[in-house]
């Protein structure tokens, strides 16, 4: 009997010195993913020359830079696979995730989409400064932990580039709007990396994109009666 087949799309943007930790990390995996989906977002340094020198079935694709909610949106586009996962370019997709995720999804036909835990922790060569602490294992319905029926993901349709920081919050919210049905597997799935260079930090301050995810949810249940 064949293994289920999973794409795994990765977004990748300055800087790349930590790319190849994420490919390892999915590469290593118990389960082998079918194709690993790198999608360049107009990257200025070496990270698209280190992915390129891995082969298949490592695939890269190029754009300009337009985000990575274009970026996911690009990767979930050329997926051929039954499910699709999710990882950022400074991540690590933890040992034995992958199979644990479709397995649920395989035994649950009910379900759309599987969620896992996430781990952080500090880049060692990042320094403290400025850096919080890394919070505790813990659910984490992020990107980084989902695994998804790719015939789900147009019943919600594409990640939002005007959502800014908020963009897979938006979707998420989205996707429950519209039915799609997730559980959250007791599961490590991500090592997430904290560091001065992360989209996260880049992006301090866009509180306010979180706010128009909520405004956005909440017009859309008065436009619905609800």
């Amino acid at each position: 009997m064949s293994s289920p087949a999973v794409s795994v799309v990765i977004p990748l943007f300055d800087p790349g010195r930590f790319v190849a930790e994420a490919l390892e990390s999915v590469l290593a995996q118990d389960l082998a993913p079918a194709e690993i989906i790198v999608v360049d977002d107009g990257s200025t340094d070496e990270g698209p020359a280190v992915v390129a020198a891995f082969g298949p079935p490592v695939v890269l694709l190029g754009q300009e830079h337009a985000g990575i909610a274009a970026a996911r949106n690009r990767g979930v586009a050329a997926a051929t696979s039954e499910y699709v996962a999710f990882l950022d370019d400074d991540d690590r997709m933890a040992a034995g995730s992958l199979r644990a995720r479709v397995a649920l999804l395989e035994g649950r036909l009910d379900l759309d989409g599987v969620f896992g835990e996430v781990e952080e922790f500090s880049d060692p060569d990042a320094g403290a400064t400025g850096l919080r602490r890394p919070l505790p294992r813990r659910a984490g319905r992020m990107a980084g932990t989902l695994v998804i029926r790719r015939a789900a993901l147009p019943r919600v349709g594409p990640f939002r580039a005007d959502a800014g920081r908020g963009e897979f919050v938006d979707w998420a919210v989205r996707a429950e709007e519209c039915g799609l049905r997730f559980q959250t597997a007791p599961v490590l799935a991500l090592h997430r990396r904290l560091h001065h260079d992360s989209a996260g930090m880049r992006t301090r301050g866009q509180e306010t994109d979180y706010v128009r995810v909520i405004k956005r949810s909440l017009d859309r249940r008065r436009a619905g009666g609800r």
